[in-house]
């Protein structure tokens, strides 16, 4: 009888064993936070799992870190007020591979990660990391060799120490951007020889040290905008001639004077330049001599006066070139003749008076040409010659007056072969008129429209309205209000539309299409 007794009683534990245990497991696959975490939101809240990803963000002070699951591979606790992290907290998350901790309150990493050696992905953007000790983050990725990625973007780091990295030498994405670093030593990064994209931008980075990327060799991409950064007294030229897949290199926003502060000889891969924003006062000729793959160049908002005639000499893959916003005030004929890929220009605000003739002949396949805000009076009858693919002409803000713009006009229909004629007398197309329906009741050839340009004339100083919508008439256009459009509905990327009066068309999408600026 009591054994029979005792039977029972033991089935009957096993069975309510084995139930918890499938339960509890079933449970902790999905994520070991109690419902009294969730019951304190105001709006039921709850984090989102999948497997072993787990979603916890927005849950402000509510949120503790050491409720999760000791099995998770993936978490998201962004917008939080998490403070601190704990390395005996983390180092129960042996798993973890993916962390990102964005707008929260962390300020230090120090022995957090000691037992991730997991991880590949960090992101904690948005934190107040920096905050008090410099040395907060000496060491604080000496174990773990797997991390590929890590973003500190938008914190308060002052000082990246040397042995910050330790062993994460596979790291090949970092970014330190909009922080208030101030120092880039040689030793900095020595040990990322795996890093391929490296983002400082908006620092206070005065001192860089000419070898300070050297042993980072598959860099391709490296932006420096934003800082301070000069090239006197104690700053060498920046020497980039071993980080041969260098493909982008920004550094607008600096003090630089010249281009040969930069040491590009050894960077035949590099695509894009952006030196905007600087003091530089020339064009060297020979600071571009091996960058034969440069795909886009801008240089606007300098001090630019001279450009040298051999300065675009090797740049014959030149796609995208801005020099607009300087001071320039004459070119020579040569200048411009190797860059026969060249599609966008800007020449833009510089104190041009007159353009030689020719100027743009080795252009061949130059699509937008802007000329804003210069000096020009006269146009001459060869400048776009040769310019068979020009679709956008910017002339606004100049001095051309309707007597200096007959050479314009001429030349214009010489190149475009279209009869002109006088079928928009009126001067004025409505905004809601179709291309097609013009076309038909103007008895335009299809093949004539497609290479019509488009042009802007508007600032420069017309005797009357009349007068600017006769010039604009010659070259087929239709003036409207207070500027004047051409719709080109060969290709709808360069459509343009007139809206309320203004004038809205689409270069900004084709340039964005053809990739011509950062």
């Amino acid at each position: 009888m009591h054994f029979f007794y005792l039977t029972t009683v033991l089935v009957a534990f096993l069975q309510v064993s084995e139930a918890t245990s499938n339960h509890a497991k079933h449970q902790q696959t999905r994520l070991d936070i109690p419902s009294s975490i969730t019951t304190k939101l105001e709006n039921t809240q709850e984090c989102r799992y999948r497997g072993a990803y787990i979603v916890c963000n927005g849950f402000k002070s509510h949120f503790k870190i050491h409720l999760v699951s000791p099995k998770v591979e993936m978490l998201s606790a962004t917008d939080n007020d998490i403070t601190n992290l704990k390395g005996r907290t983390m180092g129960r998350r042996k798993n973890l591979k993916f962390l990102n901790i964005t707008n929260n309150l962390v300020r230090s990493f120090r022995r957090v990660f000691e037992r991730n050696t997991q991880l590949k992905w960090l992101i904690a953007d948005h934190n107040r990391l920096g905050v008090g000790h410099k040395m907060e983050l000496s060491g604080v990725f000496k174990h773990n060799d797997k991390l590929h990625l890590l973003s500190m973007n938008h914190n308060m780091i002052r000082v990246v120490p040397d042995n910050m990295f330790g062993a994460a030498n596979q790291l090949s994405t970092l970014n330190l951007a909009e922080n208030n670093i101030a120092r880039i030593h040689q030793t900095t990064f020595a040990n990322l020889h795996k890093l391929t994209k490296l983002d400082l931008h908006t620092n206070k980075i005065t001192y860089l040290d000419s070898q300070a990327f050297r042993t980072n060799k598959n860099l391709r991409n490296l932006d420096l905008c934003d800082n301070l950064i000069m090239f006197t007294g104690n700053n060498k030229p920046l020497d980039l001639t071993e980080n041969k897949q260098l493909t982008t290199l920004a550094m607008s926003s600096n003090k630089m004077t010249s281009i040969s502060e930069l040491n590009l000889s050894g960077n035949r891969e590099l695509r894009r330049l952006d030196l905007s924003f600087n003091q530089i006062g020339s064009l060297d000729g020979l600071a571009l001599r091996n960058n034969f793959q440069l795909y886009c160049f801008n240089a606007s908002y300098n001090f630019i006066q001279t450009i040298d005639p051999l300065a675009f000499r090797s740049l014959q893959n030149l796609h995208s070139l801005d020099l607009s916003h300087n001071k320039i005030s004459s070119i020579t004929r040569s200048t411009l003749t190797s860059l026969r890929n060249l599609q966008l220009l800007s020449l833009a605000y510089n104190n041009f008076d007159h353009l030689p003739e020719d100027l743009f002949y080795g252009n061949g396949r130059l699509v937008a040409l802007d000329l804003r805000g210069n000096q020009l009076t006269r146009w001459q009858p060869n400048t776009i010659y040769s310019n068979i693919n020009l679709k956008f002409l910017d002339l606004r803000d100049n001095r051309f007056e309707v007597e200096n713009m007959d050479y314009f006009t001429e030349s214009l229909n010489q190149q475009n072969e279209f009869d002109i004629g006088d079928w928009a007398s009126d001067g004025h197309v409505d905004d809601g008129e179709d291309p097609e329906t013009i076309l038909r009741h103007r008895s335009l050839s299809k093949k004539v429209f497609d290479r019509i340009l488009c042009l802007r004339l508007s600032g420069n100083p017309f005797a009357s309205q009349a007068h600017s919508a006769v010039v604009e008439r010659r070259v087929t256009f239709w003036a409207g209000r207070n500027d004047c459009e051409v719709r080109n509905h060969g290709e709808r990327i360069f459509r343009c539309g007139c809206k309320n009066g203004k004038l809205a068309w689409s270069l900004h999408r084709w340039v964005a299409h053809k990739q011509l600026i950062f």
